[in-house]
């Protein structure tokens, strides 16, 4: 596994010389990128969903912004998205990381792709490139097992403190400061900032949406599909070692599910942080053709 995640900075710092040179050389249209994550269940109380939610925070997208508050969208109605240029590894991950509470998948990365992706085309030419690098990031900075590995079970927890577990967790786990979306006293989204060339940054003070609430819920959804135990392994481990299963903030600890992908925690781990990597190159590729 250290082999795997020395790998995995070696790359990211190649992918990081070769779009700081890219920025450098054109005009990307916006200053910084937003990878927001959303919890599922808080998303369900907004709106009907379709499908089952589970209770892990899922990608909702990665969206150009610019450091006076607009971002661009729809930028180039021609470019049409196409899932044959995702490999089926991308598509499988995305399915579970990037997926739709409403409507298709098909449909939630086709608007995602219209609205944002066109928009970063100068940084990312494709969709092989742009939904790589959300995946990549994703995995990098990942909130469900930050929270995991410091008490706060995203599988079980009924809440989360603001000021004294999610932001001081998230702010030692990634070195920088995101914003928090709330509704209705729930979390909704975590947003994390990153520069061009894919490094993490602080966030605008504004734009969150619950700094002056301490603490928010996690509404309950359903249990994590089995095709999916794969790419949160090691969020079940982590909560196991850490034995989070006790009530947090915001409600009654909820009866732990089984633990995704329990039977094969380790070769899970090293298997995704290999995807990470190969994401990550998969991204320097695209950078160099």
């Amino acid at each position: 596994m250290r082999r795997c995640w020395l790998h995995l900075l070696a790359v990211s710092a190649v992918l990081a010389t070769l779009l700081a040179q890219a920025r450098s050389q054109s005009n990307l249209g916006f200053d910084y990128l937003v990878l927001s994550r959303q919890w599922g269940p808080t998303f369900c109380e907004t709106t009907t969903c379709d499908q089952d939610t589970y209770n892990l925070f899922t990608i909702h997208g990665l969206w150009p912004n610019n450091d006076n508050g607009n971002h661009p969208a729809f930028c180039d109605d021609s470019d049409r998205f196409s899932r044959d240029l995702l490999t089926n590894q991308q598509l499988s991950q995305m399915s579970c990381e990037w997926r739709s509470f409403k409507g298709s998948n098909n449909g939630f990365w086709s608007y995602e792709w219209s609205k944002h992706g066109t928009c970063a085309l100068a940084l990312f030419p494709d969709e092989n490139a742009y939904f790589g690098a959300g995946l990549a990031l994703n995995q990098q900075y990942s909130i469900n097992e930050a929270l995991a590995n410091n008490g706060v079970n995203p599988l079980t927890a009924t809440g989360v403190s603001l000021q004294t577990q999610l932001l001081p967790v998230l702010e030692k786990e990634w070195g920088v400061t995101p914003q928090v979306t709330c509704y209705s006293g729930n979390v909704f989204e975590v947003r994390l900032c990153v520069s061009p060339d894919l490094q993490a940054i602080d966030c605008p003070s504004s734009g969150g949406s619950c700094s002056s609430r301490n603490e928010l819920g996690l509404p309950s959804g359903g249990p994590t599909p089995p095709t999916c135990a794969t790419y949160f392994a090691d969020v079940g481990a982590a909560a196991t070692s850490t034995n989070t299963n006790t009530p947090s903030p915001g409600g009654r600890a909820r009866p732990p599910p089984p633990p995704p992908g329990s039977a094969a925690h380790t070769p899970a781990a090293v298997q995704r942080n290999a995807a990470v990597a190969l994401l990550l190159a998969a991204a320097v590729m695209a950078v160099l053709l």
